[in-house]
């Protein structure tokens, strides 16, 4: 009975080894592919060999789903049954995907029947830099400009085309999240839960409003779905020089008609200078419940706490042992989307809140410090002062150094005062609808209403302002080759009143291998709180102050060799900014304030390029820019004065990022230059131009198990010395190694 028994045990539970072949279409053996078979019971993940052969051991006899994934390929699925005879199997190359944004015209649209400059940052591109900081990934994107102290969690800026700092207006899941004025410190943003990045250059005031003057940047989290089934997910931990820790997690599933993701992130790092530790912790969740095949209903929210110390200009000697910043930072949203065959709509309701205290009890100094510096005073572009050699107070003391022939020594005592403790609060309140009428498969009109109001608590004033906004955004096609976008806004805003904003685009596509695009529209920045409502003894807000502007024309031609598989695209633009506020002392009894008194001109040309070839995926952007000062409150300034080119706007910059994809894992090269560009020392040298630099980062992960990777990456691998901002030495060399497991199919 027991031989009976054991016998039937066999027959029911039996098990086979499952082996196949994955080839590609030339019948070339295609290694590395991931193998994922799962039934009822039993799931297992592979990787095929050099050879492209896999072998799975153990599979009990029964109908499986097998996916086979590889880069480059199509996603292979298919039912099987075990045992069966040896797989065969071909994938299918993957076509040169067209990226969807929905950032333009807020409705998702084709790039090709869009005449404007956009770059999408996929996911992929986020993994294979290890969940870099947004700023990081930013880099890679032509016409953009990246200002970072030189330190994690250092002050980090955006200009786009020559624009502002305040010119470009970000949006997280379409929620608005600049500070009132347009500014942004993205030090603190992470890619924590985050899908990919949208961003379209040019002004896109016309669709959002003030803000929009140059860019709008927008980052999309992530949506759980039916493949995470009901719970996929991932944990992370990172260490590595000058004590950087990183912890990551997240789990994202759909249920029926939930969906979910949620992600965490903790970075701390003691720095590499005096006072420079930092820590950074983000929450994100996105979740949505469908309410019928129609309509749902879609819930998210970020929370981003932050601490920095601020050690002042170190690559001066200015050292600040107690200066510190904190932020808490809330953005929330709700969503309501009802579709139809012809007409859709939208209600969304969004909520920012910003808090930011500083805090530097003691006073430092006096510093003494000196530069040998060469250049001549107010002289353009190159010309201008440069430093040569720092010295400390004790290379000054002990006048261990030399002057060469024509250069000269310039002295400074500095000082850093204390300050009292100061707390700025911001609040953002948004409603807005949105309407889209198809009338035709390629025709369409999008129109809408918003309402702003942004609110403030600071140690100056307590400031209000409201914002009404209609915006219509019409979309045609004339025999499907040439495709148009008209779109304009009005905005009533309770200081600076009534704006119009037009924008028009248009995308021909000449050959199927060719388009050409070009666009023109103008873009408006609201000015801040602290220069509309500023009130103390010595300087006060000015509330006539209109809001900057900016015209702007672009064209392109893209182009698509090798069945896509390489892609080239060229942009020439060109932009006007106008109306731009500065600050204006004033002698006594008048009180200091701003005015409307600066403008200025930016113009260049934008190249990238993208080759993919088997496992080898190579994107590369190049951009020319040529800025001049064209009107300014002090003409004869040495860094900012008429003529001179914008501060930190490179004149050349450009990257190149390469990831070689093998069986188990990948390998990223990403290295980054930019040339020489106009800056202020801030202490009285005179120095004005900061030099070119090049930096270079390595990393790659790999797979030691199905579910567990090994990553590591070396930032600033050469340990080149420059700084991004004058007087703020960077990182050097630095090493992050950890491990990263994962589960389902996150």
């Amino acid at each position: 009975m027991a031989v009976l028994t054991f016998l039937f045990f066999l027959l029911v539970y039996s098990s086979e080894i499952l082996k196949g072949t994955i080839l590609d279409p030339t019948g070339a053996a295609v290694a590395g592919a991931r193998v994922e078979v799962s039934g009822t019971g039993f799931s297992h993940t592979t990787y095929t060999d050099d050879a492209g052969v896999f072998s799975i051991q153990d599979a009990p006899s029964g109908t499986y789903s097998l996916r086979v994934i590889a880069n480059g390929f199509t996603p292979y699925t298919s039912s099987i049954q075990v045992p069966s005879d040896s797989l065969n199997l071909t994938l299918r190359v993957a076509p040169q995907s067209e990226d969807v944004i929905v950032t333009t015209t807020r409705v998702e649209t084709p790039l090709s029947m869009l005449g404007v400059s956009a770059t999408v940052v996929d996911h992929e591109q986020i993994v294979h830099q290890q969940a870099a900081p947004i700023y990081e990934l930013l880099r890679d994107v032509a016409g953009l400009s990246v200002a970072n102290t030189s330190r994690r969690g250092g002050t980090t800026s955006i200009y786009t085309r020559g624009g502002g700092k305040n010119a470009n207006l970000l949006l997280i899941d379409g929620i608005q999240v600049n500070e009132p004025g347009g500014d942004f410190n993205f030090a603190h943003l992470t890619a924590a839960n985050v899908e990919r990045i949208e961003i379209v250059r040019g002004p896109q005031s016309a669709s959002y409003g003030s803000n929009a003057a140059a860019s709008v940047i927008q980052v999309v989290t992530h949506r759980g779905t039916a493949q995470d089934g009901p719970a996929s997910g991932f944990g992370a931990f990172e260490g590595g020089t000058f004590a950087t820790y990183r912890y990551r997690t997240g789990i994202s599933g759909m249920a029926g008609a939930f969906d979910y993701s949620f992600a965490a992130e903790h970075l701390q790092t003691e720095g590499a200078y005096t006072n420079d530790a930092y820590r950074n912790l983000t929450l994100s969740v996105n979740a949505g419940y469908r309410l019928n095949e129609n309509s749902l209903v879609r819930l998210t929210l970020r929370t981003i706490g932050s601490r920095v110390g601020v050690p002042n200009r170190v690559g001066y000697g200015l050292l600040d042992p107690d200066a510190y910043r904190t932020g808490a930072n809330i953005i929330g949203g709700a969503r309501y989307e009802r579709t139809g065959d012809r007409f859709s709509q939208r209600i969304q309701l969004g909520f920012t809140r910003f808090r930011d205290s500083f805090q530097d009890d003691l006073p430092e100094g006096p510093f003494d410090i000196g530069a040998i510096i060469t250049g001549t005073p107010g002289a353009r572009g190159s010309a201008g002062v440069r430093l040569v050699r720092f010295l400390s107070s004790a290379d000054l003391t002990t006048s261990s150094f030399t002057v060469p022939s024509g250069a000269r020594l310039v002295r400074r005592s500095v000082r850093l005062s204390a300050s009292q403790p100061s707390k700025t609060i911001t609040e953002r309140r948004t409603a807005e609808y949105q309407g889209n009428w198809n009338y035709s498969s390629r025709n369409g009109l999008a129109f809408g209403y918003d309402f702003e109001q942004e609110r403030g608590i600071t140690d100056i004033a307590p400031p209000l302002r409201n914002n009404h906004g209609v915006f219509a955004s019409h979309q045609h096609s004339i025999a499907e080759r040439l495709f148009l976008t008209e779109s304009v806004r009005l905005e009533d805003n309770s200081v600076f009143h009534t704006k119009a904003t037009p924008r028009f685009a248009a995308s021909f596509v000449l050959t199927p291998a060719t388009r050409l695009k070009a666009s023109a529209g103008t873009g408006i920045s609201e000015p801040s709180f602290l220069q509309n409502f500023a009130h103390d003894p010595t300087f006060v807000g000015n509330r006539d102050l209109r809001p900057e502007r900016s015209r702007s024309f672009e064209a392109g031609i893209e182009q698509h060799l090798f069945g896509s598989a390489l892609v080239i695209d060229e942009t020439v633009f060109d932009n006007r900014f106008r109306d731009l506020i500065v600050f204006t002392s004033l002698a006594p009894p008048l009180i200091s304030t701003w005015f409307n008194l600066e403008s200025s001109r930016a113009r260049g040309v934008e190249s990238n390029a993208r080759l993919r070839f088997r496992r080898i995926d190579v994107r590369g952007q190049y951009t020319f820019l040529d800025t001049r000062v064209t009107a300014a409150a002090s003409p004869a300034n040495a860094a900012t004065g008429i003529g001179q080119e914008l501060p930190r706007r490179p004149r050349h910059s450009g990257s190149l990022d390469i990831t070689a994809s093998f069986r188990r894992g990948f390998v990223n090269l990403n290295t980054t230059f930019v040339g020489e560009r106009q800056d202020s020392d801030g202490v009285g040298f005179g120095i004005v131009r900061n030099p070119r630099y090049q930096k270079v980062d390595l990393g790659g992960s790999y797979a030691l198990r199905p579910f567990a990777d090994l990553v590591l990456r070396i930032e600033n691998l050469l340990n080149r010395r420059y700084e991004e901002v004058l007087g703020y030495t960077a990182l050097p060399r630095t090493a992050m190694v950890g491990l990263n497991v994962q589960w389902g199919h996150r």
